[in-house]
């Protein structure tokens, strides 16, 4: 048993779920590897938001509950957003082993951070819905999706 090896006391679960938690990651990193390598730029081949959501990921690939989100998976739900909107599971498709609610969570805590930055304190998703909305930066609502991108160049 690899537990037993260990210097300090681990069981045999926590030492199969850190295992499971390194090879998702190990895999979370290829996906972006091969991503960039076929297109030059991770965010290369963004789904239109009417294409076939891909089947979800079995109940062993789904958890990533502690593990951290790499600075890659939030370009790609920033961008994401842009471009669809909030549709939360087109974007969570294109991050393996997360979640549409994950991702959700994820680039609201983002969205209070850069609010909070420019002088508009918030927390949680009403009041960051509601910040954006009155600045007219809701993507998919009130704005098309801009978020600050014009189209005048």
């Amino acid at each position: 048993k690899i537990a037993e090896m260990l210097p300090c006391e681990r069981t045999d679960d926590a030492v199969r779920n850190r295992w499971q938690r390194l090879r998702r990651r190990q895999q979370r990193r290829l996906f972006v590897i091969q991503r960039q390598s076929s297109g030059g730029e991770p965010l290369a081949a963004i789904p239109h938001p009417n294409y076939a959501v891909p089947p979800m990921a079995t109940t062993e690939e789904q958890g990533k509950h502690g593990d951290m989100w790499t600075p890659e998976e939030d370009q790609i739900i920033d961008i994401a957003v842009r471009i669809q909107g909030l549709r939360w599971r087109a974007i969570a498709s294109m991050l393996p082993g997360r979640t549409d609610s994950g991702c959700r969570n994820r680039w609201v805590r983002s969205q209070e951070r850069q609010l909070t930055a420019a002088g508009i304190p918030v927390h949680g998703a009403a009041q960051v819905f509601a910040a954006l909305r009155v600045q007219g930066k809701l993507p998919g609502i009130n704005c098309g999706g801009n978020l600050g991108i014009s189209s005048a160049a």
